[in-house]
C-alpha cells in the first residue's frame, strides 16, 4: 500500500509540475517522447528546431527532473523523458512524418 501511495504522489507531483511549465517546454518534452533510449543533444536539435530557445528548455527540464540526463564515459550528456511523464504529455504531430 505504501508503494501505491508513493506512485500516486509522484503522478500528482509530476502533473502539477508540468502544468507550471511553458507550453514550449511541454511541447519539447512531448516531441522527445519519440526517443525511448537516451539521446545526445544532436538528436534533439532536428525535432525541436521549430521551438524557440529549446536549449534553455532542456536546462530547465533537467533542473526540475523532467528530463533524465546520463553521462557517458567521455562525459557526453544523453537525454531522455521519464516514462512516468508520457501519459501527461501530448506527442505533437510532426510535419516531417516518416522522416522522424
Amino acid at each position: 500500500m505504501a508503494d501505491k501511495e508513493k506512485e500516486f504522489r509522484e503522478d500528482i507531483l509530476a502533473e502539477e509540475l508540468l502544468k507550471q511549465q511553458t507550453p514550449a517546454l511541454r511541447q519539447m518534452l512531448g516531441k522527445l517522447l519519440v526517443y525511448e533510449l537516451p539521446v545526445p543533444q544532436a538528436a534533439i536539435s532536428p525535432i525541436c528546431e521549430d521551438i524557440s530557445s529549446w536549449e534553455s528548455h532542456i536546462q530547465r527540464a533537467e533542473i526540475l527532473g523532467l528530463l533524465e540526463v546520463t553521462l557517458t564515459n567521455n562525459t557526453e550528456r544523453l537525454y531522455r523523458v521519464p516514462r512516468i511523464l508520457s501519459p501527461l504529455l501530448e506527442f505533437p504531430e510532426n510535419p516531417k512524418g516518416e522522416e522522424l
